[in-house]
């Protein structure tokens, strides 16, 4: 059977059913309209009570304003100026910009903020249930690499939703059911490096995606001593009695859907929890990849697998608020270019986002499943990977395809991992539901779609641990330096090495190819990408950084395909002159603009009148000048208009 994606992957018998959330306080969750029927079963239905409302089966209040409780003592490095990670040689269970989604039509634009094209009261952010709430589902799991063509979908409101990323195969259902060699690494290729390093676990064998990972290449016959990193994994809590999740490595819980984050009726966030964080040489079960990871979790889905936007935008900026360096987001809300009726774009998400990445966490999320659109492939990454600054991560099979189900995207694609047969943890109270079966709080006890473990879902958590492990071994990284370092040392996905349909370079279906973490890490000892300290800068109005008049020069970045614009805010007087020169990413298009006071957004295609000044010719160097009519704020905004990247130099001269 097929998982549906919805913000989690929970593996249930026959055809799944959408229960809504009911609030204690009467705020509840509408009826998604009436669609077509769902091919194959696979589309979700509204679940009826016994006494005919719709809605959860079980009612839970929602949780107060505080964390889930852990004992002081429970925490790795309470008390403590710093927080070791003890070596794994030594049984290693201790360690412990969002501008809103601006993607211009056609989606191959870069990453940035959406247009405002639509006459008011139209806009793709429009729809909503009858109470204001939106929603995501968890992405589900999917059970093979089937050719799926969902039925047709009527039109209507929409729910913002979301969906767990969880295992492929599950359709994505519209509306609200839609370190260095001081530390003792090792250089790849390198000849007369000493082996790189074996977890001892007993069911490492079963993680082939280690092997193709290279997550422990760079290390010797020892793991190094590192402080923690902490990770967030904002999906449907966890198993908190799981030996594999040593209480002293939990940094925070937090449910933000009534019950406890303790739990984990779906199994997709232990499954994911595992795959970074499962303590390694404690001589049963599996290794996660990030040793150093303390968790923060967030608990955002409950049983029925639904979640409410505004549940996942508070759990972003909590777990934000509690120092997450990392946050996983195995979730997705279907985006469509094509028809705003469709797309799940919600600017509550953005927000949250920037908020996050804004505070210095890498923000990883899964492309989505294809199976869960209208169509297969679908030609577009999901939200919130569809977002600025956010890693999209897609799928490979265990001999290097893209499979059907892994969503094509041009620009928000960025990177591919394994996403086929993963092996990880399951709460135990979905593994005793197979007493024969020998591991238990193991996939491979689980339902034939987490034995299956196939989804994007999987994918995004390695992408995610590999952020944890470089931030370990190098803590002065920036968000923008951690995703450039991880994107660029990929190794390239083409016919030579198991996808015929991908061509050389960056492609729609694998990003910049697979994750090698041994690369990435190697690549600290190289000379780092530049880190862009203005960023998220990506529009005008509150989110562009304000330049003093004492600013002459600043240097930063532009990538094509995750910030290709950047806005600064100057103030000028009336008959004063500026004059700006830019020199950009060499052998890219730049674009340089001025734009009078009263901009609130630089693609607001209504508001094209605002702009005082141009370059937009061709090449990588622009100047401009300009005599200020009317005092005020003015933004300057620099554009990278072809593929590229690099750095570039803003000069800035009033008179």
């Amino acid at each position: 059977m097929v998982q549906r994606r919805r913000a989690l992957a929970e593996p249930t018998r026959g055809a799944r059913h959408l229960r809504l959330d009911d609030a204690p306080d009467g705020n509840r969750t509408r009826r998604p309209p009436a669609r077509a029927p769902a091919a194959r079963g696979r589309d979700l239905a509204v679940r009826r009570r016994s006494d005919g409302r719709e809605g959860r089966l079980v009612d839970h209040p929602r949780q107060a304003d505080r964390d889930d409780a852990i004992p002081a003592r429970n925490r790795e490095g309470h008390g403590r100026g710093r927080a070791r990670v003890r070596c794994s040689a030594r049984t290693h269970d201790a360690a412990a910009h969002a501008a809103r989604a601006a993607r211009l039509h056609p989606s191959d634009y870069p990453r940035h903020r959406r247009l405002d094209s639509a006459p008011a009261g139209h806009g793709v952010d429009d729809g909503c249930d009858g109470d204001g709430r939106r929603f995501r589902q968890l992405r589900r799991a999917v059970s093979a690499d089937r050719g799926h063509v969902p039925g047709a979908r009527r039109p209507g409101a929409r729910a913002r939703s979301r969906r767990l990323a969880g295992p492929a195969g599950v359709r994505l259902v519209r509306r609200a059911a839609l370190a260095a060699i001081a530390l003792g690494l090792v250089l790849p290729g390198v000849a007369g490096a000493r082996p790189s390093y074996v977890p001892s676990d007993p069911l490492a064998t079963k993680q082939y995606y280690l092997t193709q990972d290279h997550a422990f290449d760079a290390f010797g016959d020892t793991l190094p001593v590192l402080n923690p990193v902490r990770v967030a994994i904002i999906d449907s809590g966890i198993d908190y009695t799981h030996p594999e999740f040593p209480h002293n490595r939990i940094w925070a819980l937090r449910s933000f859907v009534g019950g406890s984050a303790m739990t984990d009726e779906q199994g997709h966030g232990t499954f994911i929890a595992g795959e970074i964080a499962a303590a390694i040489n404690n001589n049963e079960g599996i290794a996660g990849i990030a040793f150093p990871a303390q968790l923060i979790i967030a608990k955002i889905a409950g049983p029925e697998g639904t979640i409410d936007i505004a549940d996942e935008a508070a759990a972003i900026r909590w777990a934000a608020d509690r120092g997450a360096q990392v946050i996983n987001l195995s979730i997705g809300g279907l985006r469509d270019p094509t028809d705003p009726q469709n797309d799940m774009f919600s600017s509550t998400e953005a927000n949250a986002i920037e908020y996050a990445y804004r505070r210095g966490a890498v923000i990883v999320a899964a492309v989505g499943n294809s199976d869960e659109a209208p169509s297969q492939p679908w030609p577009w990454a999901s939200y919130p990977a569809a977002l600025p600054h956010v890693i999209g991560v897609s799928a490979l099979t265990q001999s290097g395809n893209v499979p059907t189900f892994s969503d094509r995207d041009k620009i928000y694609n960025d990177i591919s991992a394994p996403g086929q047969g993963i092996f990880s943890t399951l709460p135990f109270n979905l593994t005793k539901q197979h007493p024969s079966c020998v591991d238990q709080g193991y996939s491979d006890c689980g339902s034939d779609l987490f034995k299956q473990g196939a989804g994007t879902s999987f994918a995004a958590p390695q992408v995610a641990a590999a952020a944890a492990l470089l931030i370990a071994l190098k803590p002065s990284l920036k968000p923008d330096q951690v995703s450039n370092i991880l994107e660029r040392t990929a190794t390239d996905v083409n016919a030579s090495n198991g996808c015929s349909q991908c061509g050389p370079g960056r492609d729609p279906l694998s990003g910049w190819g697979r994750l090698d973490i041994a690369k990435a890490i190697a690549a600290l000892d190289q000379p780092l990408p530049p880190a862009d300290r203005l960023e998220p800068n990506d529009d005008a109005g509150s989110h562009a950084p304000v330049l003093p008049a004492s600013v002459r020069q600043l240097k930063a970045t532009l990538d094509f395909w995750d910030d290709p614009i950047d806005v600064y805010k100057t103030r000028l007087a009336k008959g004063q002159i500026i004059r700006l020169g830019l020199d950009g990413p060499p052998g890219a298009t730049s674009n340089l603009l001025l734009w009078k006071p009263g901009t609130t957004r630089v693609n607001d295609l209504r508001r094209q009148n605002l702009r005082a000044a141009e370059s937009i010719g061709p090449g990588p160097t622009h100047k401009l000048s300009y005599r200020v009519r009317v005092g005020g704020w003015y933004y300057i905004e620099v554009k990278l208009a072809t593929k590229g990247f690099g750095a570039y130099t803003l000069n800035i001269a009033r008179k």
